[in-house]
């Protein structure tokens, strides 16, 4: 399997690839060409690198950034119905940031309770992580997404408003009222695909 980065800027994607060593030449990388590119709003393309030494490579992307780091759940109930929220006219999974001196996991259990306003979760495995970029007030922020398997008991819910959050639902593939999960966030699309 290759190994890879995938960083979404809004709705374009930068992957960098492990290069294969037998097969190509090595590639000195412009950084800061590189950056620019995929943080200008004129280009629309997604594109790729192949490097050698990969987290070498990934080491020297991140260091253009302030890198932030938030947790979240994909939370099911007994019933195999999914957690989802709508935030910003988009459909999404609950998340925030983690806070100073906690930890990635206590986070991401703490921010399902607090944006859907439920209880009795039990937090699984790591499922992934994903990375975005967005402009901050003074940088670019780069942000790691870790997504958790999570069980929790059916439950009235609740939104986080002053988080944007206008609904939670407990969704399920095979309800009778569908859910539009192509009206998301592109770097959720692989979260979903587990759903």
């Amino acid at each position: 399997m290759v190994q890879k980065y995938k960083v979404f800027n809004n709705d374009r994607e930068f992957t960098l690839l492990e290069k294969n060593k037998e097969t190509s030449d090595e590639t000195v990388l412009n950084w800061t060409a590189i950056f620019e590119k995929f943080k200008s709003e004129s280009e629309q393309s997604d594109f790729s690198i192949e490097v050698y030494g990969l987290e070498e490579a990934w080491k020297n992307f991140t260091a253009k950034f302030k890198l932030i780091d938030a947790a979240g759940g994909i939370v099911r109930n007994e019933f195999n119905e999914t957690l989802l929220i709508r935030r910003h006219g988009k459909w999404d999974l609950p998340k925030g940031k983690v806070e100073v001196g906690e930890s990635v996991e206590s986070a991401a259990v703490r921010e399902v309770e607090e944006e859907c306003g439920i209880s009795d979760i039990k937090r699984g495995k790591l499922v992934l992580k994903t990375y975005h970029i967005y402009k901050g007030k003074k940088k670019w922020i780069l942000k790691t997404t870790y997504w958790y398997e999570m069980v929790a008991p059916k439950q009235d819910v609740k939104p986080q408003v002053e988080e944007g959050i206008t609904k939670v639902i407990w969704y399920s593939k095979n309800a009778s009222k569908k859910v539009d999960l192509k009206n998301t966030y592109r770097s959720l699309i692989e979260v979903l695909s587990r759903l």
